[in-house]
């Protein structure tokens, strides 16, 4: 997982090679409500966004285990955000090449 940050005025970098990237942002409340995390598939495929500041729990996971915590946490799921296909299960149907 490449891990992208806009937090304490570091650049911003994405690695476009990655299978997905988590993005915090603390400066998205005009724009989303609040300041959110995303999870972004691939070359921006796809995005799920959490209200609120989720990278600790995030840290470390793989993208499936990203999407499952996402499915648990769907109360904090925003407003712009994707949701998941119904029934979710990555495991038997990952997200196209």
């Amino acid at each position: 997982m490449a891990y992208f940050s806009r937090d304490y005025g570091h650049p911003n970098w994405i690695d476009m090679d990655a299978e997905f990237y988590v993005d915090y942002n603390p400066f998205s409340t005009n724009a989303y409500g609040s300041n959110t995390t995303v999870i972004v598939i691939r070359n921006m495929e796809n995005f799920f966004i959490l209200n609120g500041d989720h990278r600790e729990n995030l840290k470390d996971l793989s993208l499936v285990d990203c999407l499952e915590y996402f499915e648990a946490n769907q109360q904090q799921m925003n407003t712009f955000s994707e949701e998941l296909p119904k029934p979710f299960d990555l495991h038997a149907n990952p997200p196209p090449e």
